[in-house]
């Protein structure tokens, strides 16, 4: 059995041996590490070298993160030094200018050091206002240079390649400074000093004052939580998205120095940031993940997630605007386009309900633990009505599975879903908070007894039998478990393809509304969707026999005939 290249055998026990990178020989002060792997069983080696083999990548990634500051300052006198030498030695050869002096009837090293005066002196204005701005990204090809060439892992995201690229942009500055004055016969000027190094970056370069993006962005999710109290879920979104803005900014960087171009890369590195990339490349800065998920042809996260997280971070920046942190919001606008609809869900078309509703689930099972396999026992827990009553009504998977048993009532003579935040319960926007009337066809397969069944045994919860939350999020496994419902009966091609969820049955509805031609305001009050329109601030609204008129138009593309009206148990 063939080992891997890490694996070496002393005697009767196996080894693990790997090469430090050159640049970190001197920081280890060896140039090779060997570890006994406490095995004769070659298999066992092979295993427990794997796992030092990904332990020691990673601390070599971490040694090379970060440079320090005086390191950053011999680089960047050895560029700048190196740059004076070949304006030197141009001015000297003056190949290139040798039309521009035969033209003007000059000596050629006159003609080049008049030409490359000029330039320098047409770029310097530009660089000085660079400076002023914060703009290094000019000198990004240059510090790529250095680091390639020194065999840096220098993250582009990391506060150390920002100084880099800021003092490289210094001395880009000083080196046309230097470059004017040559062309004035003043070779004295020598910006790398007597003791051969920069003069202070501090002393021309920008100035912010802001607080550092860490600490605004901790206050403001303080602030939001205490003021809004999120769901797990909503919270889990914000810390997310306000963990990968400052993991790709930094920190420690001012709140006041973060302008529209910065909030333009963090926008096109979304669109590269493959999907739970915290899981697959643990403890990786971001730049390096892009790296390994566009080597690995890795699918990026979707469009809506991109404008979801950036959303948040706009509405961080509208907080810093009111609150006198910034002038303004940066990220205002900022969102990534494509060219379909934001949210890329797709209705469910009639074959696919018609597999869905004729699945073991709903015609006969195995048991109530082999769900997908056929036979004659007749399931009616939550997986046979959850299916049913998102298809009927439209609703977030979250609002039916945190159904209360009273949750279901009958108002005004109509039978309704009472869809509310009350009682610790969350509803996604305030135009969620909304009665849905029980539709015809779902009272048909029996769902009003069992709503009667549910109130009079005393249960309280709607789904007594259903999973609890997962961490305050009551759609998480039944989401996982519809999924797994979806694969079995339409196959992963064509889920994954059409992109269908349980969420795919509010679209289902959205377009059964459409077509039974309901009125537009009242699809967005059974949705609970927000309606824009002055009119709907006044009176109390739509009532329930309004409601139901209309959701009784609503017709769907599927068969149901076959399913028997559910009965309450029996006494005997």
């Amino acid at each position: 059995m063939s080992l891997i290249s890490n694996v070496v055998r002393r005697g009767r026990h196996y080894y693990f041996r790997c090469r430090v990178p050159a640049q970190l020989t001197k920081l280890l002060g060896r140039r090779e590490l060997n570890r006994s792997l406490r095995t004769a069983d070659p298999v066992v080696a092979r295993r427990r070298a794997a796992r030092l083999a990904i332990v020691t990548h990673q601390l070599w990634a971490a040694l090379q993160l970060e440079i320090s500051n005086e390191q950053i300052k011999l680089l960047v006198r050895e560029w700048l030094s190196a740059a004076l030498d070949r304006d030197e030695l141009h001015r000297t050869k003056a190949d290139f200018a040798a039309d521009f002096a035969a033209h003007n009837d000059m000596p050629r090293s006159e003609a080049a050091s008049y030409l490359i005066g000029s330039d320098a002196e047409g770029e310097f204005p530009w660089r000085q206002q660079a400076l002023k701005d914060a703009d290094w990204q000019e000198a990004r090809p240059i510090a790529n240079a250095l680091i390639r060439d020194h065999a840096l892992s220098l993250s582009e995201d990391s506060d150390a390649y920002r100084q880099l690229c800021l003092k490289l942009a210094r001395a880009m500055a000083e080196y046309h400074i230097t470059c004017v004055q040559r062309s004035l016969n003043d070779w004295a000027y020598n910006p790398l000093g007597p003791a051969g190094a920069l003069p202070p970056l501090s002393s021309t370069g920008p100035k912010f004052t802001g607080k550092p993006l860490g600490e605004v962005a901790a206050s403001f999710l303080d602030e939001k939580i205490r003021v809004e109290r999120p769901d797990y879920s909503r919270e889990k979104k914000l810390r997310r998205a306000l963990q990968l803005f400052a993991d790709w900014v930094g920190k420690e960087t001012p709140v006041d120095a973060i302008d529209r171009r910065r909030l333009g890369e963090f926008r096109s590195a979304l669109t590269k940031i493959p999907a739970r990339h915290e899981k697959r490349f643990p403890s990786m800065p971001l730049s390096r993940v892009i790296e390994e998920a566009t080597a690995a042809s890795l699918s990026p996260i979707d469009v809506q997630t991109a404008n979801t997280h950036l959303a948040i971070v706009s509405s961080m920046f509208d907080w810093c605007e009111t609150g006198g942190l910034v002038r303004e919001n940066p990220a205002r606008g900022v969102r990534v386009t494509s060219g379909g609809e934001i949210n890329t869900y797709e209705p469910f078309k009639p074959v696919h309900l018609e597999k869905i509703f004729r699945s073991p689930v709903f015609t006969g099972c195995k048991s109530k633990g082999r769900v997908f396999e056929l036979g004659s026992y007749q399931l009616r827990n939550w997986k046979y009505w959850l299916p049913l009553m998102g298809l009927f009504t439209g609703a977030r998977i979250e609002e039916l599975c945190q159904l209360h048993a009273t949750d279901v009532a009958e108002i005004d003579g109509v039978w309704c879903f009472m869809l509310t935040d009350e009682g610790g319960r969350s509803i996604k926007t305030d135009a969620g908070k909304r009665i849905v009337p029980v539709h015809p066809e779902l009272a048909r397969l029996g769902f009003l007894d069992l709503v009667r069944h549910r109130q009079t045994s005393g249960a309280a919860m709607f789904l007594p039998e259903g999973p609890s939350p997962v961490k305050g999020d009551w759609g998480h496994y039944p989401s996982r478990w519809f999924g797994t419902l979806l694969l079995r009966t339409l196959g992963a091609e064509e889920k994954g393809h059409r992109k269908l969820v349980f969420h795919s049955f509010r679209h289902t509805m959205k377009d059964a509304m459409r077509e039974a031609e309901i009125e537009e305001r009242t699809q967005d009050r059974l949705l609970g969707h927000a309606n824009s329109h002055p009119g709907e601030r006044y009176g109390k609204g739509l009532k329930p026999p309004q409601l139901f008129s209309a959701i009784k138009r609503v017709k769907f593309p599927v068969d149901l005939s076959h399913l028997a009206p559910w009965r309450p148990p029996s006494r005997e």
